[in-house]
């Protein structure tokens, strides 16, 4: 929660720098893991690719001074268009809770994917394979039982390299620094996209008419913790005492807890009033 100044303080000057400040090299980053986790309680879960599939974070998160694995979720639990013309419609609602789950580790992004705008406008599915050495997981953002309890291999020029990184399946837990979606019709297609002029990803997510919509919402965030509080789902670990995904530390983004009306009617009080 960050307060306005009072009004003879200046405010602090917004925004980027133009370039933004370069990274740096992994091995840096780790010599820095101890004195972040003084400030930090963990780092973000993320992977890049240029051709080639790097497991590139694992020096981090194999670094004993981090205790868990950090993702933002905004994974996609639904593909629901308007009328009956479309694939999922079979499901009778997109509001199904049933419906919703099945996509916490299924559909786009386990399953199937679109390789552009033009094949999600046909819904054109591709299926997620890996043809050469049967780790699907690898190519799977939602699969994160595969990612997790398994040795990771980068791929290079398609050739999974014989070297295991050092991330020991199983070794830590997951925990959803962030998730949910926003309050608009059909957000949990793409629970990414919100309306907000400031952001870079401000936009409607895909098929949305832009109403409001509070019980989409609701439901993603049932779906997701009912799916992920079933033990089928959510193995125990082996290595430490807990299970896959710490579910009693997940934050949902974003429920705001200050009183309304005074937020966000009080502009002098907080300064994120015009969000």
């Amino acid at each position: 929660m960050r307060h306005r100044p009072e009004p003879e303080t200046p405010p602090p000057a917004r925004g980027l720098p133009k370039k933004p400040p370069r990274l740096p090299p992994k091995t840096e980053s780790s010599a820095l893991v101890p004195a972040c986790r003084g400030v930090l309680p963990g780092e973000e879960f993320g992977h890049e690719a240029d051709g080639n599939h790097y497991f590139h974070l694992d020096p981090l998160w194999s670094d004993s001074a981090i205790d868990f694995i950090g993702i933002d979720n905004y994974m996609p639990l639904s593909d629901w268009r308007d009328g009956t013309d479309h694939l999922d419609a079979h499901w009778g609602s997109i509001y199904n809770i049933d419906y919703l789950k099945a996509n916490v580790a299924g559909g786009e992004g386990y399953d199937w994917y679109y390789e552009s705008p033009a094949t999600a406008e046909t819904q054109l599915r591709r299926p997620i394979q890996d043809l050469g050495y049967g780790e699907d997981w690898v190519y799977r953002y939602k699969d994160l039982a595969g990612w997790w309890g398994h040795t990771h291999h980068d791929r290079i020029g398609g050739t999974r390299v014989a070297t295991a990184s050092g991330w020991v399946p199983g070794m830590k837990p997951i925990r959803f620094t962030e998730y949910g979606c926003p309050a608009l019709d059909k957000a949990s297609n793409e629970p990414n996209r919100f309306i907000d002029p400031k952001s870079s990803e401000s936009g409607l997510p895909r098929g949305s008419s832009g109403r409001r919509d509070d019980l989409i919402q609701v439901q993603y965030l049932r779906a997701t913790h009912e799916f992920w509080s079933d033990t089928a789902n959510n193995p125990a670990a082996t290595l430490y005492a807990g299970r896959m995904i710490d579910l009693a530390r997940c934050h949902v983004w974003a429920w705001d807890a200050r009183p309304f009306p005074e937020f966000p009617g009080n502009a002098e009080l907080w300064g994120d009033d015009a969000n």
